[in-house]
């Protein structure tokens, strides 16, 4: 009796013992499978050439990506996980490409792009649905008369505030051109700065105080053969005051951030290489850091949760093809860490963010990857900037 009385205790046990493994090797392996999605990479597109231009982190955790398909505007939702959900193209028969794209106030989309399609031509502002259906457009500007790389902000009132460059207006050249838009795309008012050359509008944000701040170049004020130009508006775009600053090489702006202390920080290339700068409220710089990267390239720069940055650009070697190059900045902006990502080809840096988990999400343009000679390609990272296999 004791003897099977033992055994049964031993098969219990032993049972037991195979079900606890059981448990903690799933554990384990949920636990795994936790950490390996967090970071992925995923490419998209076809055999034509696509190209990135602008990434948002929507309100439900997921990801929009702005691009072009061949000749048109391309608009791809993807959820945390880098699956597409959905895609739109907007275009017609010539050449139209979309520049940034923000997310309204109930949950569409709204595009700035430039279009030879439709109507006269021109800056083209596409609103859309939450699913990426089309519920309006607007054109501004016209034929050989605005240009630029559009660059669209949502503002406080529920309209829009747009930047560019147009030849309409002022002395002389390409200037500095604003619009503020209601939320339906109509002018409230629209604005130009500039001089006797060239001065291009890039990026533009809104202030705490309820104003906006441009930024682009200017061949028409200071010293150099571009310059940085910083021009403060207030509530009905009227300039408050501006900023210029450069040698007598080539500094230009590709975007401006509003940061948590009320000031921005600045991300411009200066004789090929990067420039990050950081200016208070006033356009007072308070440091300025200067990175290698051997190359002019669209770029982007983004405050992050412990009062750092992160900027996403494109870095290239002596004898390399091109690489998508993201780099974290401390809050005095000197260099914490930095990556690329690339491969036989030329892979661009279009944007880098913070994400809810710590991380990074990364849009860049890919010719290493992909099923065609250029697509767009979206990397999540830890926050080392890390990717798992």
């Amino acid at each position: 009796m004791k003897s099977s009385a033992l055994k049964q205790r031993r098969i219990v046990t032993l049972a037991f013992s195979i079900m606890l493994l059981a448990f903690l090797n799933s554990s384990m392996t949920f636990s795994q499978s936790e950490d390996e999605a967090s970071t992925w990479g995923r490419t998209f597109g076809d055999r034509g050439d696509e190209r990135a231009q602008s990434l948002l982190q929507t309100d439900d955790g997921e990801y929009v990506i702005l691009g072009n398909k061949g000749y048109d505007i391309w608009l791809l939702k993807v959820d945390s996980n880098g699956s597409k959900i959905w895609e739109s193209t907007f275009g017609g028969s010539n050449d139209d490409i979309g520049y940034s794209v923000q997310q309204t106030a109930e949950g569409g989309y709204i595009i700035a792009g430039s279009t030879k399609s439709y109507s006269s031509g021109g800056l083209w502002l596409i609103k859309t649905d939450s699913n990426g259906a089309k519920e309006w457009d607007r054109t501004y500007g016209g034929p050989n008369h605005v240009k630029g790389r559009y660059w669209i902000q949502n503002t406080s009132d529920g309209g829009y505030i747009v930047t560019g460059s147009t030849n309409l207006f002022g002395k002389g050249g390409w200037d500095m051109w604003v619009l503020k838009l209601d939320s339906n795309g109509t002018e409230n008012w629209t604005k130009s700065f500039g001089g006797l050359y060239d001065d291009l509008g890039y990026s533009v944000q809104e202030t705490s105080d309820g104003g906006y701040i441009v930024a682009g170049l200017t061949k028409s004020f200071g010293v150099g053969a571009n310059d940085v130009y910083i021009v403060k508006l207030d509530l009905d775009g009227k300039k408050m005051w501006n900023r210029t600053w450069g040698g007598s090489g080539d500094e230009k702006v590709y975007s401006i951030q509003r940061t948590a202390d009320g000031g921005h920080v600045v991300a411009a290339v200066k004789d090929g290489d990067y420039l990050i700068v950081k200016m208070n409220s006033d356009g007072d710089r308070i440091w300025e850091t200067t990175l290698d990267g051997n190359g002019d390239a669209y770029y982007s720069v983004q405050q992050t949760s412990d009062g750092g940055y992160v900027v996403a650009g494109t870095k290239w070697g002596s004898y390399k093809p091109e690489d998508v190059w993201v780099v974290r900045l401390n809050p005095e902006g000197k260099v914490i860490r930095d990556r690329t990502f690339g491969g036989m080809g030329d892979d661009f840096g279009i944007s880098a963010q913070e994400t809810p988990d710590g991380g990074f999400i990364v849009l860049g343009s890919t010719e290493s990857f992909g099923a065609g000679y250029s697509d767009i390609w979206l990397i999540k990272t830890d926050p080392n900037f890390y990717v798992g296999d």
